[in-house]
């Protein structure tokens, strides 16, 4: 009998370990289509942020606070955004997404584009607390261009045809 109860925990162990690494792979997959979603959110997010501050930032009398708590917005997700690409998370994971390979492909090239984002952004939170101005706008814009560039090498770009697949 006791070589039974042996034999029976055993061959559970088995099974348990055999289901459990069934189920860290389905957590595994879980977390990056989280991961994956969170990224897209945020950056959709960051995109409508980004161009409420360039409206604003071209108005007449711009509304400061607002101006203030945008760029403070963009600066929390550019220092974010560093983790929102972690590997397995890219077009190999088989889940739709508008990031090319390239971002775990050149990782340090891809770094140093979210390093400046980094800098660019905190600039432009110093120079949004310092008041209206030219430098106001002239920094809107350099920040821009930093996503761009990102936009241009490890985004996807869409056409007409994209739209059908092609």
């Amino acid at each position: 009998m006791k070589r039974n109860y042996q034999h029976g925990i055993l061959i559970g162990a088995a099974l348990v370990g055999m289901m459990g690494g069934s189920f860290a792979a389905l957590a595994s997959e879980s977390d990056i289509k989280q991961v994956m979603s969170e990224r897209h959110e945020s950056f959709e997010h960051m995109g409508e942020v980004f161009e409420e501050l360039s409206r604003e930032v071209k108005q007449k009398s711009p509304d400061m606070v607002r101006i203030q708590q945008d760029v403070s917005r963009i600066d929390v997700w550019a220092k974010d955004q560093v983790n929102w690409f972690p590997i397995g998370s890219g077009p190999e994971s088989g889940i739709k997404t508008d990031a090319k390979a390239e971002i775990w492909e050149q990782p340090a090239e891809f770094r140093a584009l979210q390093d400046e984002f980094i800098v660019e952004a905190g600039v432009l939170k110093t120079v949004a607390f310092n008041g209206p101005g030219d430098d106001l706008a002239a920094q809107t814009e350099k920040v821009g261009e930093v996503c761009s560039q990102c936009h241009e090498t490890y985004r996807k770009q869409f056409s007409l045809f994209s739209i059908f697949g092609f």
